[in-house]
């Protein structure tokens, strides 16, 4: 899933909106499965993200009348890498 929120989240482009993340998920999990990776079969990329807001690795910050997928403040803080942002 890190790769996905690295493509999904940039510096130009901190928050995605729900259902194009949902969709960027979507599209991931099927490039995994394509390559054999084990995943949970039943589940969607909804399913992911919500997971990832139970874990704290995404927050639902609502902006302009639509909610937004964003990575927590917590993990933009503790997860910093080359880009300084993860």
């Amino acid at each position: 899933m890190l790769a996905l929120f690295r493509e999904a989240f940039t510096r130009t482009r901190p928050r995605v909106p729900l259902d194009d993340f949902h969709a960027m998920t979507d599209s991931f999990l099927n490039r995994l499965r394509m390559d054999s990776v084990q995943l949970r079969e039943d589940w969607t990329g909804r399913n992911y993200a919500d997971d990832r807001v139970a874990r704290r690795f995404l927050d639902r910050p609502r902006a302009d009348g639509k909610f937004v997928g964003r990575r927590s403040r917590s993990k933009r803080r503790g997860r910093a890498g080359p880009e300084g942002w993860w």
